[in-house]
């Protein structure tokens, strides 16, 4: 697997993703990743930098600004271990204002689904569809430890978001035809502003 250049998210293709980052929801945030990566568009989160002189609420306010699309799974709001609801994400989701309500029944198959077509009617170019994304997700995952040997890389360092992301990316330039990634997010392109 050859390591590509990076180039930088944009406003149209930016995804941003509220949900929770715990060792349980692991699974589905990866299924997440992969999903919006492979519709060419570039997933966004909280957990793409670690920069200590943005405060956490000045992070997702940028991050949300930059992103046209969002995608907040707010299902797991339960009580922590000081008998606190987690409001992070129901913040979160307020910050953005608006989304469709779809349920993934905490399997990632079904998430593919209804984000892909969640997402397909949002843009305005065809998708691919969601068993095709659902195989092509299996196949990345069974090949992740074999390409995890070729980078010298171990599984927890897929815990860093951006490993994880272009892990996915090389994945998909590499096994997909050009057709498919035609309006790759992977371009250069100008950021936008919400104006919020």
């Amino acid at each position: 697997m050859t390591r590509r250049r990076r180039g930088k998210p944009n406003y149209n293709s930016s995804v941003f993703i509220n949900c929770p980052f715990d060792p349980e929801y692991q699974p589905l945030f990866r299924a997440l990743v992969f999903t919006i990566a492979a519709c060419n568009l570039w997933p966004r989160c909280a957990l793409e930098v670690d920069d200590s002189g943005e405060t956490r609420a000045e992070k997702l306010i940028r991050l949300i600004r930059e992103s046209r699309y969002g995608i907040h799974d707010i299902s797991r709001t339960e009580v922590n271990a000081n008998q606190l609801p987690r409001f992070n994400m129901p913040y979160e989701f307020g910050l953005f204002v608006g989304h469709d309500i779809r349920s993934h029944r905490s399997d990632s198959d079904e998430l593919i689904r209804q984000v892909r077509h969640w997402l397909q009617s949002q843009v305005d170019r065809d998708l691919p569809g969601a068993g095709q994304l659902v195989a092509e997700y299996h196949l990345f995952i069974s090949e992740v430890p074999r390409l995890l040997a070729k980078l010298s890389k171990s599984e927890a360092d897929l815990d860093n978001f951006r490993d994880f992301h272009w892990l996915v990316a090389d994945w998909l330039e590499e096994n997909r035809p050009p057709a498919a990634r035609s309006g790759s997010s992977w371009q250069k392109a100008p950021a936008h502003d919400r104006g919020r």
